[in-house]
């Protein structure tokens, strides 16, 4: 996945978004946490953009979602997943 055996900050902070939404295959994962290890500046920033996303879920959570969206979305789902696309 990476130029080197070694993960630069540059390679860290492209694939930060990536890391905190648990979309990067397990030995890349591994590669990214194991640089947490050894630089302070990037453990800094996965630690701050952490603590972000966890806030804006809580946040989003909090948040009552209208009657009859859930029902909405699933049927707008429903019909991508039998190939309509929305577009006219």
């Amino acid at each position: 996945m990476f130029e080197s055996d070694r993960v630069t900050c540059e390679d860290f902070v492209r694939e930060l978004p990536a890391l905190l939404d648990r979309e990067v295959a397990a030995d890349a994962r591994d590669q990214l946490l194991a640089h947490l290890d050894t630089c302070a500046r990037c453990l800094r920033k996965h630690r701050f953009e952490a603590a972000i996303l966890t806030s804006l879920k809580a946040r989003l959570r909090a948040v009552p979602m209208p009657d009859g969206v859930e029902e909405r979305v699933l049927a707008v789902l429903a019909l991508t997943d039998r190939g309509w696309s929305g577009a006219t």
